[in-house]
């Protein structure tokens, strides 16, 4: 309720956005896309992405309109067991999110 809301620290991230936030963002979405994250099935990208960017839900959606509108887009993963290279895949997307994320990061810790 919003007593839990209340709890939690206001998200860090507004206004405009960072050229490594962007990539970070991007890398998000190309793998969600590709179900290569380690993420339950069913989470939203919208929630996803807010959650790894430190920002407002609404955020998201305002930055993703139009074309690259995102929808209501739910997470299924990569079927590993009809997917020979799917574990492949996936650590190399867990790795490749970890350079982009600490990118990010880093570019917070200057901001």
């Amino acid at each position: 309720g919003a007593r839990k809301r209340m709890a939690l620290s206001p998200p860090r991230n507004k206004g405009k956005w960072t050229v490594e936030e962007e990539a970070y963002a991007s890398c998000i979405v190309q793998y969600f896309q590709q179900g290569l994250l380690v993420q339950p099935e069913g989470k939203s990208l919208r929630s996803l992405m807010a959650e790894k960017l430190g920002c407002d839900p609404m955020r998201i959606t305002k930055k993703f309109t139009g074309a690259s509108r995102l929808g209501k887009k739910m997470y299924k993963p990569i079927d590993t067991k009809s997917n020979p290279n799917a574990c492949a895949l996936i650590r190399n997307a867990v790795e490749q999110l970890r350079v982009y994320e600490e990118r990010f990061r880093a570019r917070q810790e200057i901001d």
